[in-house]
C-alpha cells in the first residue's frame, strides 16, 4: 500500500518517461525554502498522517488536497525560521503522549492490536505520528504566543455574535437558549481564534512574498500552486 501511494505521489509532480524497478526508493528535493529542502518523502509521510488523524485513507485525498497538504508544510518551513526568534521551551513529552493518546482511543478504543492495524494501514509509524503531533503542537503554541497578546475582543463583538451566530445555531440543534454571561468567555475565544487565523494568514502571505522558494529543474511539470512569492520554476 505505501509503495503504491508513493508512486501515486510522484505522478502527480512529474511525468516520468521511464519505468522504475519494483521497490526501487523514489526521493528528491520538491521545493528549497530558503535553502530548507522539502523532499518528495516529507510530502509523503505529511499526507499519510493527516489521513489517519482524519480517519481517512491516503489514496482518498484529491490533487487538490494533496496541494493542500504541500501548502502546510512550506507555511511550516516559514514557521519554524520564525520560531528561533522565540527560544520557546521544548513541549513536554507527556503532552503528545497524552495528544497520542486522544487520537489511539478516537481511532482505535483502547485496543492495541487495532491501533497497530490502523498504523500499517496507514503506512506511518507511531514514531512518525509522535513527530506530527509534536511538530503541531509546537506550531500551535508559537502562533498562539505570536498574536493573542496583541487581540483584543470588545463587548459588542460578542453581543453581536452571541445574537447573530450562536443563538440561531442554538435553536436550529433543538437547544434551549442560554444566557449571554454562561457562554461569553466561550464565545470571546471563538472570536480570538478567528482573528489569529486571520492574522495568520496575511503574515504567511508577507512572508512567502519575502521569501526565496523554488522548484528544482525536473521536480515537477509545474510550479505548484502553493509555492507562490518569490519562486524560480528552475534550479540554477
Amino acid at each position: 500500500m505505501r509503495t503504491s501511494f508513493r508512486w501515486a505521489v510522484l505522478f502527480c509532480l512529474v511525468a516520468m518517461g521511464a519505468c522504475l524497478c519494483p521497490g526501487e526508493v523514489l526521493d528528491r528535493i520538491i521545493a528549497i525554502v530558503n535553502k530548507n529542502p522539502i523532499l518528495l518523502s516529507d510530502w509523503d509521510e505529511a499526507l499519510r498522517c493527516e489521513a489517519l488523524l482524519a480517519g481517512r485513507t491516503p489514496e482518498s485525498f484529491t490533487s487538490e488536497e494533496q496541494q493542500a497538504v504541500f501548502q502546510r508544510l512550506v507555511d511550516q518551513e516559514l514557521l519554524r525560521e520564525q520560531m528561533q526568534a522565540y527560544l520557546l521551551p521544548p513541549i513536554a513529552d507527556a503532552d503528545v503522549q497524552a495528544h497520542l493518546k486522544v487520537v489511539r482511543t478516537q481511532l482505535a478504543s483502547t485496543d492495541d492490536e487495532k491501533w497497530r492495524r490502523v498504523l500499517t494501514e496507514s503506512g506511518v509509524t507511531e514514531s512518525e505520528v509522535l513527530d506530527r503531533l509534536r511538530t503541531q503542537a509546537e506550531l500551535e503554541r508559537f502562533i498562539d504566543v505570536r498574536f493573542r497578546s496583541g487581540i483584543r475582543i470588545d463587548d459588542r463583538s460578542v453581543n453581536r455574535y452571541y445574537r447573530d451566530e450562536f443563538l440561531p445555531e442554538l435553536r436550529k440543534a433543538g437547544g434551549s437558549d442560554v444566557p449571554l454571561e454562561s457562554v461569553a468567555g466561550k464565545i470571546r475565544e471563538i472570536l480570538v481564534q478567528a482573528r489569529i487565523e486571520e492574522e495568520l494568514t496575511v503574515w504567511l502571505q508577507t512572508l512567502r512574498e519575502q521569501t526565496e522558494i523554488r522548484i528544482p529543474n525536473g521536480a515537477s511539470p509545474e510550479t505548484p500552486k502553493s509555492a507562490e512569492g518569490k519562486t524560480e520554476a528552475k534550479e540554477k
